[in-house]
């Protein structure tokens, strides 16, 4: 296999390169900041030659963003299967409450993410470079909110007057600031399910057809 674009699937990928994902995600689980995170950290941690990770791509900042890429392509999927069992929007955004608080790893690695995206750092930038490429599109949590609000649309659950996207936007940017309160705040208990229901609400009240 050639370079690596971050538009491959889990079964496509050599095991070398997914030791490479695995290392990049431990070091973001370690909380080990971007900027400090080198190749050679990288290959140390996967257990392989610091060559090996040059066969695959061009830099740490294309090694980076394909690894957060795949992190977000296993998360979305998951998620997806997770959500598509519910029968209600209203359900679907309490199992994803549920994830966001109980998932602490993915939480970490879909907040850099999320950092990444409206950062002018070169691997922010490179990440947005992929984004953008129609073949990642669908694995990405926008995508995976507008389909959630195309089912809750045909099903009659949120207002028609209001467009997908706008509610797909919003609800993605609630989400981000939920996730950086839990990130930052490390809250648990009364101050957590207070800022969990005002968020939840505020969605249910803006876009679901009053009953």
């Amino acid at each position: 296999m050639g370079r690596i674009t971050g538009a491959e699937k889990q079964e496509e990928l050599p095991e070398k390169v997914r030791l490479l994902y695995d290392a990049v995600f431990q070091l973001f689980v370690e909380g080990t900041d971007l900027a400090d995170i080198t190749v050679s950290g990288i290959t140390g941690k996967a257990g392989i030659g610091k060559g090996t990770a040059y066969d695959y791509f061009d830099s740490k900042e294309e090694l980076v963003a394909c690894a957060l890429l795949h992190v977000m392509k296993q998360m979305t999927e998951k998620l997806l299967k997770m959500l598509e069992k519910k029968e209600s929007f209203g359900e679907q955004m309490a199992c994803l409450f549920d994830w966001v608080e109980n998932s602490f790893y993915e939480r970490n690695c879909l907040n850099r993410f999320l950092h990444l995206l409206t950062d002018n750092s070169s691997i922010g930038q490179l990440l947005r470079q992929k984004v953008e490429a129609k073949e990642i599109e669908r694995y990405l949590p926008m995508t995976l909110f507008q389909r959630l609000l195309e089912k809750a649309a045909r099903g009659g659950e949120v207002r028609p007057d209001i467009s997908l996207e706008y509610m797909a936007y919003t609800i993605y940017s609630r989400l981000a600031g939920y996730v950086t309160f839990l990130y930052i705040e490390n809250q648990e208990g009364e101050k957590r399910e207070k800022m969990r229901m005002l968020v939840y609400q505020g969605i249910m009240k803006e876009f679901c057809v009053e009953s």
